[in-house]
């Protein structure tokens, strides 16, 4: 791995941590969609980033819940490995942005966050019931109803952090260092 690779991936895992603990709003998604765009030649690389990202933070909400200083704990059991999964897999979408270009980038950002929550709440639905919904087709949609302030969350933070994540990719590649003689 490259020195400038391995800084940005220390820099995501850190950042997505601090910005999930200390503000409840979480990058992981803008994290899975940048990781697809960035190593779009290193598939290994972008799927793993978005998994190392929740891992970390993860473990930071364990040790906060085994201190007493969080209400819920980091690992939480069979549901966390579907959600793992969930976000890693949305750096298939981050593979459409890898051109850098503005709409790709916005259409990946606003297709990521869809598509978590009509998967990550069908889950829900049919594996708890969602809030003790009926399995039925209005159990689920009541379900997906539920899930709609989840999803502006989840929207939003993707909006934001994606915005962060490519605008200082494309600044950085757009500045060139000065040369002092």
């Amino acid at each position: 791995m490259k020195k400038n690779t391995f800084i940005v991936v220390v820099i995501l895992i850190v950042a997505t941590a601090i910005f999930s603990v200390v503000l409840g709003f979480s990058p992981h998604i803008a994290v899975a969609v940048f990781s697809g765009a960035l190593f779009a030649s290193n598939k290994k690389l972008a799927f793993m980033l978005p998994i190392l990202t929740m891992l970390f933070s993860d473990v930071v909400f364990q040790v906060l819940y085994l201190t007493g200083k969080n209400t819920y704990p980091g690992f939480y059991g069979i549901d966390q490995l579907i959600n793992y999964l969930m976000i890693a897999g949305l750096a298939f979408i981050g593979l459409y942005a890898r051109g850098f270009k503005l709409t790709n980038i916005l259409a990946a950002n606003v297709a990521a966050p869809v598509v978590f929550f009509l998967i990550s709440n069908f889950f829900v639905w049919a594996t708890s019931g969602g809030w003790h919904r009926p399995l039925t087709f209005s159990g689920l949609m009541a379900c997906y109803v539920d899930g709609i302030p989840f999803f502006w969350k989840y929207l939003g933070s993707t909006l934001v952090f994606g915005t962060i994540f490519f605008g200082a990719t494309i600044l950085s590649k757009k500045l060139q260092p000065i040369k002092v003689k």
